[in-house]
């Protein structure tokens, strides 16, 4: 999408309500998150991910014991990602969501060893990332790959553009935090904070602001 953003903190419970289904846990959390980010002037998008197999939902694992016996289940399987993103500004609240299937090829037990030992699947819906080290295990998919990542560029897109934001006209930069929120600004000599930029790849929301002033008496600013 050619974006750079700001990622800032936000605290959002993605606990599941007893008898809640898939798709509107997915959707009910990105929902939360767009809203929650939504602090100041501007559009915020949340998005959430999950897995699912055998009509369980299957979120992050919260120990290693956890993420072992997840691969272990998926392993072999096709299993359903589920990923819903918001977008609200406020008034107006917009949503997507995709769905995508994938296939785990059969993995040893010293496979799901190794890989945990990554650390990789302890922030990943299903215990493990697609778009990082986990991708040797994956046999197939069908879907959205940017959906199974975490963020459906395509729908994502869709909805910027639904509140006028063009993604190849949008000035932004961003930085790294333990949560996900973005930044985007359209002004053409707006100031950010000078962090490190990273590509576009994974968030779980971002916030689209169309106002730099918050960052303007920021130190370390630069233009862009």
């Amino acid at each position: 999408m050619g974006l750079r953003f700001v990622i800032v903190d936000h605290s959002i419970s993605e606990e599941i309500n007893a008898g809640e289904k898939a798709d509107d846990y997915v959707l009910r959390m990105s929902k939360e998150k767009a809203i929650a980010g939504c602090q100041i002037e501007g559009v915020t998008i949340g998005a959430d991910t999950v897995v699912v197999l055998d009509n369980v939902v299957i979120g992050k694992p919260d120990s290693v014991e956890k993420a072992r016996e997840t691969l272990d289940k998926l392993a072999g399987q096709e299993h359903l990602v589920l990923t819903a993103v918001s977008a609200y500004d406020g008034d107006r609240l917009e949503s997507a969501i995709v769905k995508s299937c994938v296939r785990i090829k059969n993995l040893s037990k010293q496979e799901i060893e190794n890989y945990c030992a990554t650390g990789e699947p302890f922030d990943k819906a299903g215990s493990y990332g697609i778009q990082g080290i986990g991708g040797i295990f994956i046999e197939s998919i069908s879907g959205s790959y940017s959906g199974i990542v975490g963020l459906p560029i395509k729908q994502t897109e869709e909805l910027l553009l639904s509140f006028d934001i063009h993604p190849s006209d949008v000035c932004a930069s961003f930085y790294l935090q333990s949560n996900h929120s973005i930044f985007l600004s359209k002004r053409k000599n707006c100031h950010f904070i000078n962090k490190t930029f990273y590509t576009l790849d994974y968030f779980p929301f971002f916030h689209a602001n169309f106002n730099c002033d918050y960052f303007s008496k920021k130190s370390n600013e630069t233009n862009c």
